[in-house]
């Protein structure tokens, strides 16, 4: 990859003695084939729960903080350089470490935060070489080695004896040649210690985990005032981190005696393999280039014999009788590199007879065989990467066809998946490192965390409290202490994302990134309306709704409102109404509609009849009796409103409380909208009664008024 593609020895004989030795990289794109796939399928870690319920919003929360975590470290620059390096040599390592989140004051001064780093010098990693499983997870220890200049050593440990690790040293593993002061090596030891713990089945359900040599803690026993249903001895492991040098512990305990605790069960140095093979008892890693070295050496060597042979060829040397030449030695010497019009010589004879003008030796040069080599050499690249012409970009006119144009380009896909599949593997054991370490690093009561969902939109969350999710302007509360008391239900609206008593298992899956989701769903979306356009009003909304740009956000908001009820999403939030709660807030407004026609009607009956009564007895009469209709209708409505918003505050309480209480609610609206219904057949026959009275009343002559007439 850095272009010393040529032996020293080889190079240095052809450079002095004025042969060209070009480097022509046929590697170069077929690794970047490979690279550029890689980045394309993005990997991602999945966090699965190994029970059901509420375990699964639980895992949901767990992944986007992984997500989070990855966004937050740039993560994606760490795989991308191990995958490189696994792919071109055989190895690269990334790892995982804490660090403090920030300097703060309060509580939050001692919050840490879980990074994910790329190794820069894979030659600085010394794993046990006793683990046996490709990610390393069973190592015993490791060795993560650094060379630091002697100034930056004193100011970091002024008390310390200045001594190298030098006995460390290994091919690759030497200071940078910039570094022109002498330097101090220092090395990170990861180590493990066998324990055996104690695990116990609490009456509560629960689980612990205890020392093995408390006695008090076994079956029939009481922990914490608990009692003990079962219990069993599993061996476990501590994992100790300490920084050396070749004399003392630089950074360890409070003694530097030893190391200091890591809060995970794994050492957090996480390697990527190309390819790993197992020969006369020795591991051998490898990449792409290993096979292809000697293809690509033939292939630079033919290209610069070519060029050597077609720069001598113009430089034949001239066969002339001696003395064809005299007095004309220099135009005649460079004759190889000027454009001479004409060239003089001496006749020279020979027993009476000239001899012919001078000319040049007829040889001809091999090209054409060189060209074969060349070609050859270029094939047997192809061969040792797997990357034929078509995934290369070269179509011939015998592959034209789309589907054996398609065989080839997969035919290189499958010969380098192996790569990729070896990356997947790193990634789900980072995963186990990370939610391993997560309930011992984000552990602090009232701890607000954010994280990151499927659509990279962020979101604050508590872990290990129960809390209510908070709003745009709001961050989460935690419930308060004497409200999440163990056993008791949760208040309504609240969560509990329990780290400590779930357990979860960790895949990867391949995917594109979420931009390319977007893209190929925008694509989507258009060719939908663009086929069936009357789903325009139904599908603009939502993907407005995914755009990034300033103002979608408020465009599909207006957008949603010009839907029918039905369609309109549920604002976010707010818990999603049942269909059947929204049948009745339905049937409620339609009865709300028909009353308020109603009452329409009965001011109208008021207006014309106060023209057409000629009794002010009657007209006051049938005002008021008909005003009072007007006030009960009224009150109706008033009532109805008040029962809707009942009925609507029922369902949204029903989404945040389990199924019982959803049943209790459904019930109970159900009972009020029979009521209601009751209430309103018992009100339209009044009101039904009193308006025939009142057209009837109105009909009938006055006696007064006929007396008056008379």
């Amino acid at each position: 990859r850095n272009l010393k593609q040529w032996d020293e020895k080889t190079k240095k004989a052809r450079d002095d003695s004025g042969r060209p030795a070009l480097t022509v990289d046929k590697l170069n794109h077929p690794i970047r084939q490979v690279l550029n796939a890689q980045r394309q399928a993005r990997p991602g870690i999945k966090v699965n729960p190994k029970t059901s319920g509420s375990a699964q919003e639980t895992a949901a929360a767990l992944m986007g903080l992984v997500r989070q975590i990855e966004y937050d470290s740039q993560a994606d620059v760490a795989y991308d350089w191990a995958f490189e390096q696994a792919a071109t040599s055989g190895r690269g390592f990334f790892r995982v470490l804490t660090e403090f989140a920030g300097d703060m004051d309060g509580p939050e001064a001692w919050d840490q935060e879980i990074k994910i780093e790329r190794v820069l010098n894979k030659y600085s990693i010394y794993f046990d070489p006793s683990a046996v499983k490709p990610d390393k997870s069973d190592a015993r220890w490791c060795f993560v080695t650094e060379d630091i200049p002697v100034e930056e050593y004193k100011l970091l440990y002024p008390t310390s004896e200045i001594a190298s690790l030098n006995d460390f040293s290994s091919l690759g593993d030497v200071p940078e040649t910039w570094l022109s002061v002498k330097s101090v090596r220092v090395s990170e030891y990861w180590y493990t210690e066998p324990v055996r713990k104690r695990r116990l089945m609490l009456e509560t359900g629960m689980t612990a985990l205890v020392d093995v040599r408390d006695q008090t803690t076994v079956t029939g026993q009481k922990h914490q005032g608990v009692p003990i249903l079962n219990h069993r001895d599993v061996d476990t492991r501590v994992v100790k981190f300490a920084k050396i040098n070749a004399r003392e512990i630089l950074e360890g305990n409070e003694d530097r005696s030893a190391g200091q605790d890591w809060p995970g069960q794994y050492i957090p140095i996480v390697p990527v393999i190309g390819e790993e093979l197992f020969a006369e008892n020795k591991r051998i890693y490898r990449g792409m280039i290993r096979a292809a070295r000697d293809p690509q050496r033939m292939y630079n060597y033919q290209a610069s014999e070519l060029v050597r042979q077609l720069a001598i060829w113009g430089r034949v040397p001239w066969v002339g009788a001696a003395g064809q030449f005299k007095g004309l030695e220099a135009k005649w010497g460079s004759a190889n590199i000027e454009d001479y019009p004409f060239l003089e010589y001496n006749p020279v004879g020979l027993d009476g007879h000239l001899s012919p003008p001078p000319q040049r030796n007829g040889m001809e040069p091999p090209i054409q065989s060189i060209v074969i080599g060349i070609q050859q050499a270029s094939e047997d690249i192809k061969s040792t990467t797997g990357f034929f012409d078509p995934s290369l970009g070269n179509v011939s006119n015998r592959d034209r066809s789309g589907r054996a144009i398609l065989a080839l380009q997969q035919a290189g896909e499958l010969g380098s998946s192996n790569f990729q599949d070896n990356l997947r593997r790193a990634l789900i054991f980072t995963g186990k490192i990370i939610v391993d370490l997560i309930p011992h690093i984000y552990d602090r009561p009232g701890r607000i965390v954010t994280i990151l969902g499927k659509d990279d939109k962020p979101n604050s969350v508590m872990f290990n409290q129960p809390f209510t999710p908070g709003t745009e302007d709001q961050p989460p509360q935690a419930v308060p202490q004497e409200a999440a008391m163990p056993g008791m239900p949760l208040p309504e609206n609240a969560k509990l994302f329990d780290l400590k008593n779930t357990r979860f298992s960790v895949t990867v899956s391949v995917g594109r990134s979420h931009a390319t989701k977007r893209m190929e769903r925008d694509e989507g979306i258009s060719t939908i309306i663009e086929k069936v356009p009357t789903l325009a009003p139904v599908l603009v909304g939502p993907w407005l709704r995914a755009q990034d740009w300033d103002g979608a956000d408020q465009m599909a908001e207006r957008v949603d409102k010009m839907l029918p009820p039905e369609l309109q999403p549920t604002p976010e939030g707010q818990p999603k109404i049942p269909p059947q709660v929204q049948a009745q807030m339905q049937q409620l407004m339609q009865q709300h509609e028909m009353l308020t026609k109603l009452l329409e009607e009965k001011d109208e009956l008021i207006r014309t009849k106060q023209l057409e009564l000629a009794s002010k007895e009657q007209q006051t009469a049938l005002i008021e009796l008909t005003k009072l209709d007007v006030a009960r209708m009224r009150a109706d409505i008033e009532r109805m409103k008040i029962d809707a918003a009942a009925a609507q505050a029922s369902a949204e309480a029903s989404m945040q409380s389990g199924e019982q209480r959803e049943q209790r609610v459904h019930e109970r609206t159900m009972a009020e909208t029979e009521a209601h219904d009751t209430r309103l057949q018992v009100f339209q026959s009044q009101a039904h009664e009193r308006a025939m009275m009142a057209e009837q009343r109105a009909m009938e002559p006055s006696p007064q008024g006929d007396g008056a007439a008379a």
